[in-house]
């Protein structure tokens, strides 16, 4: 029961948030629509037809930066009040991953509805596409039927969520456990280290070592060298879930209430 109610209270907190990205998402599609349509009709009747052409292509990509960012900001005030209702920590965290599964899988249904309706908007206009990160990630794969792009888009989409939003809660976990001069450091070294310090490591002392086997292991991780194979990404992606999903629990069970 209590997991229950941990569940519908940390749900709720992302129930506006998530009506207003697609909100937000709806105007940008039918402005794109609808402005293509009036630019093209402009044209035709001062004499002369000019073909404008625009797309809406990763709607996915916005997602999964609304996701991370909403990761951020998952934590503080959810704990404290279930703690200060009696909830057990066990309970809080298996509640948050309860709403990140179906945050998730919901969103990515949405997204794969979508998509449906931008291609179908697609093929009423020649200036207009809509293209899924699916299509983009591995245009390779084009020439599969409508069920396997997108069931392939459906998990792809499910478990880059996962791990985006997983990221995002592991962050602001460590903030939270963290003191004033530890955030400190750590907001400036990290990005430090990854902007300056690594490419400089690079250039300077392994000659492009890393950043080729960076490249190499992306590349196996998401598929690209196993004939744009996309359950490698999905596999990766859910076991980067899992690794900072475990991370967070670690640091979130010894946690304390702050102001």
């Amino acid at each position: 029961m209590q997991t229950k109610a941990s569940f519908r209270y940390q749900l709720n907190d992302l129930k506006k948030p998530v009506m207003v990205y697609y909100l937000v998402i709806a105007l940008v599609m039918i402005f794109l629509f609808l402005g293509i349509g009036l630019v093209v009709s402009v044209s035709e009747n001062s004499g002369s037809i000019s073909s404008t052409s625009s797309g809406f292509s990763g709607l996915e990509f916005g997602t999964i930066i609304f996701l991370f960012v909403c990761g951020l900001n998952s934590f503080r005030e959810a704990f404290r009040m279930l703690i200060q209702n009696g909830s057990s920590r066990r309970t809080i965290f298996t509640g948050r991953i309860l709403v990140f599964l179906s945050v998730s899988a919901g969103m990515a249904l949405i997204n794969a509805v979508i998509l449906m309706v931008g291609k179908f908007l697609a093929s009423k206009k020649d200036t207009f596409s809509f293209s899924g990160i699916y299509e983009l990630m591995y245009p390779g794969r084009a020439g599969e039927s409508m069920l396997q792009m997108y069931g392939k888009g459906f998990l792809l989409n499910v478990s880059m969520y996962l791990a985006v939003i997983a990221l995002g809660y592991f962050i602001t976990i460590a903030y939270y456990r963290m003191n004033k001069a530890a955030k400190i450091a750590v907001s400036i070294g990290v990005p430090a280290l990854f902007i300056y310090g690594l490419p400089i490591l690079d250039a300077t002392v392994t000659h492009g070592a890393i950043s080729a086997v960076i490249w190499k292991f992306l590349h196996f991780a998401f598929g690209f060298d196993n004939g744009e194979n996309a359950y490698f990404a999905v596999v990766t992606c859910l076991l980067t879930a899992c690794i900072f999903a475990a991370l967070s629990w670690l640091m979130m069970r010894r946690a304390v209430i702050k102001d």
